[in-house]
């Protein structure tokens, strides 16, 4: 990883920022099953670059961005962050630069000029600032309009301190269910947009409605890209029926054990175009596909079942089945460690759990996440402590603290095998509910197999007719 400036031309801290991307995926590991990273080859590497991003999952969209772009960027977060006391530690350490906002009450500590000014000289040193553009978080299914700031921070610096290459890339954070323990997350990349060189005119002439217009267009321009990325949905419901749809159309291969999430959202996004031209063209058969596949949707999910359990039946050879014996295998042989996994992270697990219940869907993994820095450190001290106490007085006072020093070690240490346990003992029982059902209630299977089929015919006759209607548009 290449050595990054820090904002406020601060010395570098190589060492500092490694250790925050190690903790940053080591936490993310363990709350997501699988972190996708697609387009890092699109990534610049030898220049200025402003990240824009949408934000849908708080904190957690910053410590992903953190640990899995190809490198460290220093964020533009608001001053209102800081807050947070057990945060500041972090927020410091990463190279935060703190943006005051005129709402935020904030005048006595800075201004929003001297925000711009220190994100300006972080890219003329040639570093990655990163933005929440849409400036909050929120739980909306598409991009909010884009507040002007980066537009007027990536003008600024290359009119004033130019030419400096600056580009500015569009990132997608995709969640399949973003407050769930072990769900997948997707980050991907999109193409830099390189500044025009009449807005960069036009910021730095002496015309304020000129400055103005210049500021509008990149604006714009920016929304444009991340809303392609990030497909708008009118409701959550459409967002998941178009993605139930997406994975009918990925679950081809028999041999696979599932759709990747990037090979889902491009699905979704062939499709939400699509659908947008059916609902125009023909809006009563647009209504009955979309009866058809809330339907499917249903019925998978009160009885449990899986699309692809539907497509290639439980009983896939291949690679799939092959691929079960090793992890009915792998899940026996990790039993006895997970047992104690599960006896000493189990309660404050669920002590998180209640915690982030409380709180808006877009900051429930926040708050299992971050809190889990202070909780579980804290019920493993507890533990350690009863159980030094314990064999203190079935022993001496030595045995206690070798008692409670081990206990101490292996909280943390049986984590990982506990969750690769947990994940695989689920896939198994997963697939054997979806055996009893399907194989001990033919008539179930038959009404799902062929309500899938009629839903898979009406979408590939859709997606003829959109292709013919593009074919024809472009000729």
């Amino acid at each position: 990883m290449t050595t990054e400036p820090r904002p406020g031309g601060d010395r570098p801290r190589p060492l500092t920022d490694r250790f925050l991307r190690w903790l940053g995926r080591l936490t993310l590991d363990a709350f997501y099953r699988r972190i996708e990273v697609v387009g890092g080859e699109r990534f610049p590497m030898d220049r200025p670059v402003i990240v824009l991003a949408n934000h849908s999952n708080s904190l957690v969209d910053g410590a992903v961005i953190t640990s899995f772009l190809p490198r460290m960027p220093r964020f533009l977060g608001a001053s209102t962050v800081w807050d947070y006391r057990p945060l500041r530690p972090i927020l410091n350490a990463a190279g935060v630069v703190p943006l005051y906002r005129r709402q935020d009450g904030r005048a006595d500590r800075g201004k929003l000029a001297d925000s711009f000014s220190s994100a300006c000289q972080l890219l003329e040193a040639g570093g990655v600032l990163a933005i929440f553009p849409e400036g909050i978080s929120h739980n909306n299914p598409r991009v909010l309009p884009l507040k002007s700031g980066a537009a007027r921070i990536a003008l600024e610096t290359e009119s004033r301190h130019g030419p400096t290459r600056l580009a500015i890339v569009p990132v997608c954070l995709t969640f399949e269910a973003k407050y769930r323990v072990r769900s997948r997350a997707l980050l991907e990349i999109g193409d830099p947009v390189d500044l025009a060189c009449e807005d960069v005119e036009a910021f730095g002439s002496e015309s304020r409605k000129e400055q103005a217009a210049a500021v509008k267009a990149l604006t714009c321009r920016l929304h444009d890209r991340l809303d392609a990325m990030t497909p708008g949905h009118e409701s959550w419901e459409e967002a998941r029926l178009v993605a139930r749809a997406a994975e009918m159309i990925g679950n081809a291969d028999p041999d696979l054990t599932g759709t990747g999430l990037y090979s889902i959202a491009e699905t979704r996004r062939g499709i939400h175009d699509g659908y947008l031209w059916v609902q125009q063209t023909q809006p009563g058969r647009t209504a009955v596909l979309r009866q058809q596949i809330a339907e499917y949707d249903r019925a998978l999910r009160s009885s449990g079942l899986r699309d692809d359990q539907i497509a290639h039946g439980v009983a896939a050879g291949g690679a799939f089945a092959t691929g079960r014996k090793r992890t009915a295998l792998k899940t026996v042989l990790l039993a006895p460690v997970a047992l104690l996994g599960l006896a000493l992270n189990l309660l404050p697990f669920f002590v998180l759990r209640v915690l982030s219940r409380r709180k808006d869907l877009d900051k429930r993994s926040t708050w299992s996440i971050f809190a889990g820095f202070f909780v579980f450190p804290f019920f493993w001290l507890v533990t350690a402590l009863a159980m030094g106490l314990v064999a203190a007085a079935y022993g001496d006072a030595a045995t206690g603290w070798i008692f409670g020093g081990v206990t101490l070690l292996l909280a943390p240490a049986t984590g990982r095998p506990t969750l690769t346990f947990l994940d695989n003992a689920a896939s198994i029982w997963a697939e054997t509910r979806a055996r009893i059902l399907l194989s001990g209630n033919s008539r179930r299977a038959s009404k799902l197999t062929t309500q899938r089929s009629r839903i898979r015919a009406e979408l590939a006759a859709l997606s003829e007719e959109y292709a013919a209607f593009c074919e024809q548009a472009e000729g």
